[in-house]
């Protein structure tokens, strides 16, 4: 499986950088592990954000928080999972798991915390979680991943209207055409059947 160098590695090639960096945390010394540390853990979160990946979603019973302000409209309000970068669906606790779950609201307390409010009583959260270890990473992913830390890598390597170009090339090439493949071979992993709960209308007459 690919490791955080090889992803920053593949990413330079993007750009037809021919350097290899040997190490990113901490930078093996080179301008190019500098720049990569300090945007593969960007470049890795926005990718991981995007998308109910398989390998990067969790569900948790979440716990409740008491808060003197609350919105009225909400009558539970819920702390976040640690590790929680993005909110997918709240279900009830007796809800099947392809439910499209209950509405939700995510805003920062007076105290900078986030917290989840929601009509769900004893709710489950299910949501991306924040995925470092990169032998968890699909092959496609690091694809993808790779693709948009090289949109990020071309300005400062390159510099100038060519490393803007350059840029834009590949975060073009990211949302149009590696992003949709990552995501779509993701999704056929994890396909719900559309007639789970189909009664045909002779059997229902019949009950």
């Amino acid at each position: 499986m690919a490791s955080s160098v090889d992803i920053c590695n593949l990413a330079l090639a993007n750009i037809g950088d021919e350097a290899l960096v040997s190490a990113i945390s901490p930078p093996d010394g080179s301008v190019q592990a500098m720049h990569c540390a300090r945007f593969y853990p960007i470049a890795r979160d926005f990718v991981l954000a995007l998308h109910t990946w398989g390998f990067a979603t969790k569900r948790a019973a979440l716990q409740t928080v008491s808060l003197d302000d609350q919105p009225p409209q909400w009558a539970f309000a819920y702390a976040l999972p640690n590790l929680c970068l993005a909110p997918k669906r709240v279900l009830l606790p007796d809800s099947p798991s392809d439910s499209e779950g209950e509405d939700f609201l995510v805003e920062t307390d007076p105290d900078g915390a986030m917290v989840l409010y929601t009509n769900a009583e004893d709710a489950t959260l299910v949501y991306v979680t924040k995925v470092t270890d990169t032998t968890k990473f699909s092959p496609l992913f690091v694809v993808a991943l790779a693709r948009l830390l090289a949109s990020y890598l071309a300005g400062p390597i390159i510099k100038g209207d060519s490393g803007k170009k350059e840029a834009a090339a590949h975060l073009k090439q990211f949302f149009q055409v590696d992003l949709p493949l990552a995501t779509g071979a993701d999704a056929n992993t994890q396909k719900r059947s559309d007639y789970k709960d189909f009664t045909p209308a002779g059997i229902g007459a019949r009950a």
